[in-house]
Order: structure tokens, then C-alpha cells, then sequence
């Protein structure tokens, strides 16, 4: 286990009399993680709130990967703002420019027909300079601890023992998953098993030079989504491309040879567009998009004191991460007081 985060971006709030606190841990750093714990702590400072994230940044789907001249958004592509609480959750982000609308050029990609326009009917938002940027920001003063997984968790009458991946055991009184559908209930004593999600490959290519679009929507068996990063408002590096494939193509291939996916992609898109760069890297997402969400916005359940909260129990958008975390922040609140 890494220790507690204690340098830019991120800023660790002193140590406290925690024995005196009540002590929430919420498992996962992702946007849902972040926005429960910034509403908790705008209203209740006084709870000691511990962010356990097993990956080594934030973010979790907003993310990004970045060489010293290329940068990918190899993660979520955008979101949109479509609630008053979200807007205003985001105005002061949207005030310093660390949110911006995208407004980007895209065309339609069907194989064998020229090439269509498509126009968004809503703007659509990217953090700057990264998208991970301000999942980074929402994290400032908070206890984010990184490579950090919760591996067991145990009632006990002083509360919840976490065991974590070094062996060591902390104690809470309430436990809050943010994590994805499966992971939560290998944790929880709940079966979150009727979500389901399909995989996705994400293929990173760094260009010499911009395509003449900036985004795609591809109809086409193994990609469905096309994005020049470097397109996007705030990025100062050379020409970037990402590409998603489809969920049935991941889904066919999820085990198969990273490399093998990665050229068969990579030629896939020089047919479909005309480009081409050996220059290529490969992710593989278990849980890119929801298909089947859960017939709740939150999970509750006061009289153990456990809760759960993501964007898989809605519909899978950014927003609906931030809503789910609104909705339980706001019942957690009412039952603490």
C-alpha cells in the first residue's frame, strides 16, 4: 500500500483526533468517490473521510495516459451537464476554465458511404488540460490513499474492519463502495450481480498529423468511436488519436493477444479512415459501458451502516456518477443527523 498522498495535486488535511470523528470509508477515487466525499465534507467537516483507490491516480474512467509529447483521453470521452445540482456542483471549475465546452467537428463513419456530419444537440464538457484534471482537483484536501485496495471487510461491535492488499486492518463506521457493480459485491453483503456492462479496447495512436475531424461516430463490427485528442480545448501536444471498439468486438476478443487486437484495430481504422501510425498503445476496459443499470440510484442500508453509490446503478454517464453520489450524500446526511 502506497502511503497517503501528500504532494500536489493533492493536499492531506492534518491529522485530527480521529478516535473522536466519525469515520467514513468510501472505496474507489473515481468521479463518484470524489463528488461524495467533496459534498460530505462541504456540509459535515468534522467527519474523517478515507478514499481508498487501488489504481496509482485518480479518476478511474476519466482518464488519461501521456508521453512528453502525446496525450490520450483513452478513458471517457466527455459528459454532458443536463441537472441544475451537476451545473452547480461545477460552476467554480467552469469559472477557472478547468472545465470547457468541447466543440468539436464531427462526422459519421459508415463502411462502403461517404462520410456524414453529425451535430451535438447539447454542448458537451473536458476537463483541461486532461480529463483527469478534475477528478485531480476533486480530490484537493482530501485523504486519498492510491494503490491502496480494500481486500475484505468485517463487522465487528466497534464498527467495519477493512483489511487492505498490505494486511493491515483500519476501522470505520460506515463503508461506502463507489466501486463497479461486480467489485462492490464481492465486497458488500449484497448482490449487485443483475448489472451488467460491456468491455472495450480503447487504441491510442500519435499522429504526425490532425486528421480533418475531430471526432466520429463509426457503424462499423469492431470500432464505434473515433477522438483526436489533441483537438480538445487546453491541449498543447502533437496530434493524438483514440479509438474505441465496439462492445460485442470486445466482448468476442476480451482474452485474446493484446498486440494481435492492437494491429487488427489499428488496420481496421486505416480501412475506415486512411490513418495510419505504428506509433500505437492498448487498453482494455472490464467495464467501459453500463447495459443493464441497478433498479436503484444508491444502495442504503443504514442498520449496517453500508452504502453504495456509482454510475452503474443510473445508466453509466459522468452524470449519473455524480448524481448517484448527490443522492446518497444527501440521505447519508439526513440519517446522521
Amino acid at each position: 500500500m502506497q502511503r497517503t498522498v501528500s504532494l500536489n495535486p493533492f493536499l492531506v488535511l492534518p491529522n485530527r483526533n480521529k478516535e473522536a470523528l466519525l469515520k467514513i470509508a468510501i472505496i474507489g477515487a473515481g468521479i463518484a468517490g470524489l463528488s461524495l466525499a467533496n459534498l460530505l465534507n462541504r456540509q459535515r467537516p468534522d467527519i474523517d473521510l478515507v478514499l481508498f483507490e487501488k489504481s496509482r491516480g485518480v479518476g478511474g474512467r476519466m482518464a488519461t495516459r501521456y508521453t512528453e509529447t502525446h496525450s490520450f483521453d483513452h478513458g471517457a470521452q466527455f459528459f454532458t451537464v443536463r441537472t441544475r445540482s451537476f451545473r452547480d456542483f461545477l460552476a467554480r471549475h467552469m469559472e477557472t476554465g478547468l472545465i470547457s465546452a468541447w466543440n468539436a467537428n464531427i462526422t459519421k463513419i459508415t463502411p462502403n458511404e461517404k462520410p456524414g456530419t453529425h451535430t451535438w444537440l447539447e454542448p458537451h464538457y473536458v476537463a483541461q488540460p486532461r480529463m483527469t484534471s478534475l477528478c485531480k482537483n476533486l480530490a484537493i484536501g482530501l485523504d486519498v490513499r492510491l494503490g491502496c485496495s480494500v481486500d475484505t471487510i468485517h463487522q465487528t461491535e466497534l464498527g467495519w474492519r477493512l483489511t487492505l492488499n498490505d494486511g493491515q486492518c483500519e476501522r470505520f463506521d460506515w463503508v461506502i463502495s463507489t466501486a463497479p457493480a461486480e467489485q462492490t459485491t464481492a465486497l458488500l453483503p449484497m448482490d449487485f450481480s443483475d448489472v451488467t456492462f460491456d468491455p472495450a479496447f480503447t487504441l491510442m495512436l500519435a499522429l504526425e498529423n490532425a486528421p480533418d475531424f475531430d471526432g466520429a461516430i463509426v457503424h462499423s463490427d469492431e470500432i464505434e468511436w473515433i477522438a483526436v485528442s489533441s483537438s480538445k480545448p487546453g491541449r498543447d501536444t502533437k496530434p493524438s488519436l483514440v479509438a474505441h471498439s465496439s462492445g460485442q468486438y470486445a466482448m468476442r476478443r476480451f482474452d485474446d493477444d493484446r498486440d494481435d487486437i492492437g494491429v487488427e484495430l489499428t488496420n481496421r481504422l486505416f480501412e475506415l479512415t486512411g490513418i495510419k501510425s505504428q506509433n500505437r498503445q492498448l487498453h482494455r476496459w472490464k467495464y467501459a459501458k453500463v447495459t443493464t443499470p441497478w433498479h436503484s440510484p444508491i444502495f442504503f442500508d443504514p442498520e449496517n451502516t453500508l452504502a453504495a453509490c456509482g454510475d452503474w446503478m443510473i445508466g453509466g454517464r459522468i452524470e449519473d456518477a455524480f448524481t448517484s453520489a448527490e443522492i446518497l450524500a444527501r440521505k447519508l446526511l439526513a440519517q446522521l443527523q
